[in-house]
């Protein structure tokens, strides 16, 4: 039996660690800007973003283009379901049903990128299985096009976490999408005219995110599981070899988290000669903030990119 857990009214602009009992969930951040208004919930944005042990939550004003809330929390031993129930019995936000629209973003492996002159809407299960296992009796597919890339991205999301929106939020447009395809159209914005090849790295806690553009083309995208020093150089290498002679004299923009850019950054500003450390999105960002530094968020803040 579940413990139910009571959260705590938010916070403004601190960290926060909630420890409850086994399978409940744990709050480790809460960051909320002032400004944010509930009568002005129709101005804002309500964002997810999904993996397999956290769960990440974000208000943003789309009109001012100002971030007003994140939060993080840990599933700690619950499906993604069970803690998407658990934030939503105690929260007086994410309860609100009359948001302007509503996004979930899936990181997960279950994704194929497709060449736009080949990609078939009858095919998606097809492309995912070639990258990943899956099981159409749980998962749905869904697909995104870029027409500046010239691709379609293909991913699943579990049914159960569709059905979960559609009955919280049945009045209102739920968008899906994955943190992949976040991550490509941000990097593709940071494009100019004059870019040849372009390498853009972001790594997280647990996994790295890396994509190879080419005279603004899609080139390669994959993700990787954080591991040794060795193995991220290794990774870097071989994802650029796939398109480019540039080694490590390729032109690569680095974000991170503030625990792997601790791990890494050093070695990478070491080993690649044309390293930039990124920034965020051109976005608003209050002081209640600041503990995070520019290169941090990516897998969240690339949505607003």
């Amino acid at each position: 039996m579940v413990q139910e857990l009571r959260l705590p009214p938010l916070v403004t602009g601190r960290t926060s660690l909630i420890v409850s009992a086994a399978n409940s969930i744990v709050r480790s951040k809460v960051f909320k800007d002032d400004r944010l208004d509930i009568d002005q919930i129709d101005h804002y944005s309500l964002s997810f973003f999904i993996s397999a042990t956290t769960i990440q939550i974000t208000v943003f004003d789309e009109k001012k283009k100002r971030l007003l809330l994140y939060e993080r929390y840990q599933c700690n031993g619950l499906s993604t379901v069970e803690t998407l129930d658990e934030i939503y019995h105690d929260h007086i936000l994410i309860s609100a049903g009359f948001w302007q629209t509503v996004r979930v973003s899936i990181d997960s492996n279950q994704f194929c990128i497709v060449p736009s002159s080949l990609f078939s809407f009858e095919h998606q299960f097809d492309y995912i299985k070639l990258n990943s296992r899956t099981d159409p009796n749980n998962d749905a597919y869904r697909s995104v096009t870029h027409d500046h890339l010239d691709i379609a991205f293909v991913f699943a999301i579990k049914k159960t976490v569709i059905k979960w929106f559609s009955d919280k939020y049945f009045n209102l447009e739920v968008r899906h999408s994955h943190i992949g395809l976040n991550f490509l159209q941000m990097t593709y914005n940071q494009l100019s005219k004059k870019d040849g090849e372009r390498v853009f790295i972001n790594l997280g806690d647990e996994e790295m995110q890396i994509a190879g553009l080419n005279n603004g083309k899609l080139a390669i995208y994959n993700q990787f599981p954080i591991g040794s020093h060795e193995q991220q150089v290794k990774y870097v290498l071989l994802t650029i070899k796939q398109f480019s002679d540039s080694g490590q004299a390729a032109d690569i923009t680095l974000w991170g988290s503030k625990k792997s850019m601790t791990q890494f950054k050093v070695l990478f500003t070491k080993y690649f000669k044309n390293l930039t450390i990124g920034t965020r999105p051109k976005i608003k960002i209050s002081p209640q903030f600041n503990e995070f530094e520019s290169f941090e968020l990516i897998d969240v803040l690339s949505v607003y990119g």
